[in-house]
């Protein structure tokens, strides 16, 4: 292989001609426009240096003695190896129309007449190396988008003018559960707009993906054609949905702060006016009134202090809650020494309205689970029992076990509950009615509802309105399972109750 020292990268071209002279005078004049010559006399000769080192251009004669030129053709288009060449029929024989037409249509890439001035041979081999250089160009950008293509991220399709997938990369499969090779020559099966970007949801097997596409006109092999691409945004979907569910919920813990507070104020308001309503009274005439006039009054002041306390101690508590300063701490109690110990704390406020408060659960029976929730989940549901219990009626305390569940009942023969009142219970607006005109907010039976679930457990409140109401905290016993039912679930070991 001949080159010149002022080219770098020459463009390789091989002469296929038996007639020795003319093929060195093509060689000469290709040389001086510094492209690498090789050069061949026979078909045979030419199909080896094709086969060894395929060159960019072949000159073919169709004259040759071994083999006919168009037949050769044919061999070289069938060879793997010179599948890029581009290749130039020359003749001085075979110059009729018919002759340069089966050339072609065999696949030639061009055909030259001999003899031809050396100046405008120059000019044609020039016009072809363009030609061919430009087809590499585009070869190496199509490779390096196709290679750009199957490594993208997002799903890529080429459509053709007819709707048929044409290609298809390695992430487009899990969007069609389907390989590449069984996309190929499917319908795209979706109207064509250039420019539509659309998002989509494909339902899998597994799973639901929130697909965005976007179609783009391009020619292809000169036809008009698409690209598609499929990019899953499910991710983003996602977390839009959890910021959006986050700001809802954000939204509603602020209104129903909004609320509760204003209920609380509310609430606040009567015991605060009484207190220092009968306070300043006391303060300003106590020498009017005689010793049972400021006992009474003084009972008043007793009260509404209790009420205001209460209630802060309900708010302390539900503000921990919001905060997340409820911690779990699970040990073991012996419920019915529990019982005892917060029947004490409210024994001057039963003794007050005379109503005995009865304790009927088993020595030794115990539950795991945190005290401290505990203790405010009973101490709220005794409070609004005592509250809502006529003076001279009746309050019991008893317990249930089954394997893995205690029933923990609070049973009061007061004012009960409509079943309408039952279902609004946990509204923060609710206002129960009460046997002294205690106002009240509902804080501590939502506050109660909260913190039982916390510990894995329910609560249930059956009531006959008129007759009194029972309050149920079904807990876990901490040992093993967990809340499956209710304490009247049918086969249920409280199914008597």
């Amino acid at each position: 292989m001949e080159t010149t020292m002022f080219n770098q990268e020459p463009f390789s071209i091989l002469i296929i001609d038996d007639n020795q002279e003319q093929n060195n005078i093509i060689k000469k004049i290709l040389i001086s426009l510094n492209f690498s010559i090789d050069q061949a006399f026979t078909g045979q000769e030419g199909l080896v240096h094709i086969e060894s080192d395929p060159p960019e251009m072949i000159l073919l004669d169709v004259n040759l003695p071994d083999i006919n030129g168009f037949e050769l053709l044919k061999t070289i288009r069938a060879m793997p190896s010179a599948k890029n060449c581009m290749v130039i029929m020359i003749s001085s024989a075979f110059v009729e129309s018919m002759d340069q037409s089966q050339g072609l249509e065999l696949g030639a890439d061009g055909y030259i007449i001999l003899p031809i001035p050396n100046r405008e041979l120059s000019a044609r081999i020039r016009a072809f190396v363009r030609h061919k250089k430009t087809i590499n160009q585009l070869r190496i950008a199509e490779k390096q988008f196709r290679t750009m293509l199957q490594n993208s991220n997002e799903g890529i399709l080429m459509v053709n003018a007819e709707g048929k997938i044409i290609f298809a990369n390695k992430a487009s499969e899990r969007f069609f559960a389907k390989k590449t090779t069984q996309l190929l020559n499917l319908n795209f099966g979706m109207p064509m707009i250039d420019g539509e970007n659309t998002t989509i949801d494909i339902t899998l097997d597994k799973e639901i993906l929130t697909v965005q596409m976007k179609q783009t006109e391009v020619l292809i092999e000169g036809q008009k054609g698409w690209i598609i691409s499929l990019n899953d945004i499910t991710p983003f979907r996602e977390t839009e949905e959890s910021m959006k569910s986050k700001i809802d919920t954000l939204l509603t813990k602020e209104q129903d702060q909004d609320k509760m507070f204003s209920i609380i104020a509310h609430d606040l308001k009567n015991p605060f006016n009484s207190l220092l309503n009968f306070s300043e009274l006391l303060i300003q005439d106590n020498r009017n009134f005689n010793q049972e006039e400021i006992k009474h009054y003084l009972a008043i002041i007793n009260a509404s202090a209790k009420k205001i306390f209460d209630l802060l101690l309900n708010l302390l508590d539900w503000s921990r809650l919001q905060i997340g300063h409820f911690h779990n701490t699970p040990k073991e109690i012996d419920l019915k020494l529990f019982a005892s110990n917060l029947v004490d704390l409210f024994k001057e406020m039963a003794e007050a309205k005379n109503i005995p408060v009865q304790i009927a659960i088993e020595p030794g029976m115990t539950l795991i689970t945190d005290e401290n929730i505990l203790h405010t989940i009973l101490r709220n549901i005794l409070t609004n029992a005592l509250k809502f219990t006529p003076r001279d009626g009746l309050i019991k305390i008893d317990a249930e076990s089954g394997p893995e569940i205690i029933c923990l009942r609070i049973t009061d023969s007061g004012i009960g509950m409509t079943e309408e009142k039952i279902r609004a219970i946990f509204d923060k607006n609710h206002f129960g009615e009460k046997t002294h005109k205690e106002s009240g907010t509902g804080l501590g039976l939502m506050l109660c509802q909260e913190l039982i679930s916390r510990i894995g457990g329910k609560l249930e409140i059956s009531s006959n309105y008129g007759y009194g109401t029972t309050v149920s905290c079904l807990l876990k016993t901490g040992r093993s399972g967990s809340y499956q039912g209710d304490c009247k679930q049918e086969g249920s070991p409280f199914s008597q109750f």
